[in-house]
């Protein structure tokens, strides 16, 4: 949902929009949808071991997550776009 409340930031001269997520959808309950844990890559705090999601970046597209075989499609064309080449042998996996 695409609201006015979160006012976007002038940072050096830089627009930049912030992102409001909620932590605990899934797939039960009265709001559904991808678990914001699903939606950011995986980094530990150093200190106390919690996943470490207080500020990231993101690429906001319009419609669903794909299921299925169009999720590696996606995941393949987000790569190309972010110019990583390197493999890390998961590719493959379902």
């Amino acid at each position: 949902m695409v609201t006015d409340r979160l006012k976007p930031l002038t940072v050096h001269g830089r627009t930049v929009h912030q992102i409001g997520l909620p932590f605990h959808w899934g797939p039960n309950g009265i709001s559904t949808g991808d678990a914001a844990n699903e939606l950011m890559a995986i980094a530990l705090d150093p200190n106390a071991h919690i996943q470490e999601d207080k500020a990231l970046t993101a690429d906001i597209r319009p419609g669903r997550r794909p299921r299925g075989p169009d999720l590696p499609k996606l995941v393949a064309e987000y790569r190309r776009r972010a110019g990583v080449t390197e493999t890390t042998g998961m590719e493959n996996r379902t």
